[in-house]
């Protein structure tokens, strides 16, 4: 938790998630617009179409376009490959693609029995938020934080700057994963250290409650497992203690 980089986006969150974070656009005279038309183009004629033999970029395009719709969501490979007119093999193998290439990455369950939790279901989220916009087609960060979307988007945004740390410091993210059981509990990301398991929530929200965080008890279950500290990460101005074991941090805290 300590590796965290303290990030300055107080009243500009919504435009930093919007902007997105490839180097080229901390450049302001850059059109963003302009900038993901031509990165996505790039991507599939000159990366992926010699990588994965696709013949039809239209529809590599829409694949992409289905994925960054469902990024902070279960993977559902047979419902992208339904909408774009794959096969679900096809699928598979596309999203292996981009997971290589860094522009996406799967978060897998928490599963007590290491070798049970490659099987599970994982959780998709794409590394650049600027990219799902420019895919999903929100040409402001105003459309972007008004949106059906907004919670997956912000939680996209949390869980990538989270993984960027992570690797920043020379860390394996291996040790990221969510929580959910077959009670429906969830919590967003849990990081293991050292057999210590440390829950993060992600709220949409500056006014964080306690219960927010109701379902990091669920984490006491797990045998030869303690719980550290809990955080919910959100967008309240300030650090504030909610409980003896959880904190509520804004988001420059990631």
């Amino acid at each position: 938790m300590e590796s965290y980089s303290t990030l300055d986006l107080k009243g500009h969150i919504w435009q930093t998630i919007h902007r997105g974070s490839m180097p080229a656009l901390s450049d302001q005279n850059i059109s963003w617009e302009r900038y993901y038309k031509s990165y996505i183009r790039t991507y599939i004629n000159r990366d992926i179409k010699d990588l994965i033999k696709v013949s039809n970029v239209t529809t590599f395009n829409k694949f992409m376009i289905s994925m960054a719709s469902r990024t902070g969501e279960l993977f559902n490979a047979a419902s992208i490959a339904s909408d774009v007119g794959v096969s679900l093999k096809t699928v598979q193998e596309w999203a292996s693609m981009l997971e290589g290439s860094g522009i996406i990455r799967f978060i897998y369950p928490f599963e007590r029995n290491i070798a049970k939790r490659a099987i599970k279901t994982p959780k998709l989220y794409f590394m650049d938020t600027g990219l799902v916009c420019g895919l999903v087609g929100w040409t402001n960060a105003t459309v972007a934080q008004n949106g059906a979307m907004s919670g997956a988007l912000f939680e996209t945004f949390v869980v990538s700057e989270i993984i960027k740390s992570h690797l920043n410091a020379g860390k394996d993210c291996s040790n990221i994963y969510f929580y959910r059981d077959h009670n429906m509990n969830e919590i967003d990301l849990v990081i293991e250290e050292n057999a210590v398991l440390y829950p993060i929530e992600i709220k949409k929200s500056a006014h964080p409650q306690p219960e927010m965080a109701k379902a990091f008890s669920q984490l006491q279950t797990i045998p030869h497992y303690t719980v550290g500290h809990g955080c919910i990460l959100c967008l309240a101005d300030n650090k504030r203690e909610l409980s003896d074991s959880v904190s509520a941090l804004p988001i420059e805290f990631i």
